[in-house]
């Protein structure tokens, strides 16, 4: 007994090494469950008869399998981190206007009681401030079929430097369909086609 104390006097004098780690709950990963690497999604603004095409290129999910404190697996200690946040994400291309254009759809774990939190970049405008996937928006005129919707509004819209940005002002993500529309300064594109 005196033996296993001064071994666990020694360890923790030095510092015992511990990871905190978040992992993502069922409801969650639902989020991830639309779309699969090559996906391609059509767009259209149905006043200017024009079409957007999204295609998916990735798909990453980082969830940790073992959430024991004393597992350091995961943790990035060279930068002094001891957390390991539950983090997935999709990448997509988008073609709009004969231009290519990179997006992404983020979902993160900050803590182990609260949902996860979203981020999305499109066209060369990305969200500031994560939105919570607990943050549903039900009733939404231009898509009354979708009811588990996440929606990024301008004042949440950032414009990016060095790249071409399309004036986004309002992104709307669904849980069962992935991206379902967004609107640029003059027209409103809606999924047509998954």
């Amino acid at each position: 007994v005196i033996l296993m104390l001064s071994v666990f006097l020694c360890l923790s004098s030095c510092g015992l090494p511990y990871c905190k780690k978040t992992k993502f709950s069922k409801a969650d990963l639902s989020w991830l469950n639309v779309y699969s690497i090559g996906d391609r999604v059509i767009f259209a603004d149905s006043e200017k008869g024009k079409f957007d095409t999204l295609v998916v290129t990735d798909k990453s999910i980082y969830d940790p399998s073992n959430t024991f404190i004393l597992d350091v697996r995961g943790c990035n200690w060279m930068e002094g981190s001891n957390e390991y946040k539950a983090i997935a994400d999709y990448e997509f291309d988008i073609y709009h206007d004969g231009e290519k254009y990179n997006g992404r759809f983020v979902i993160e774990k900050l803590d182990c009681s609260d949902p996860a939190v979203a981020l999305v970049s499109l066209m060369g405008r990305f969200a500031i401030n994560p939105v919570s996937t607990s943050s549903i928006t039900s009733d939404l005129p231009e898509f009354p079929q979708y009811k588990t919707n996440i929606v990024m509004t301008e004042s949440n819209l950032h414009s990016g430097e060095s790249q071409p940005v399309v004036q986004i002002t309002e992104i709307y993500w669904n849980r069962e369909a992935g991206l379902i529309g967004y609107r640029t300064s003059s027209s409103l594109y809606k999924v047509v086609k998954q």
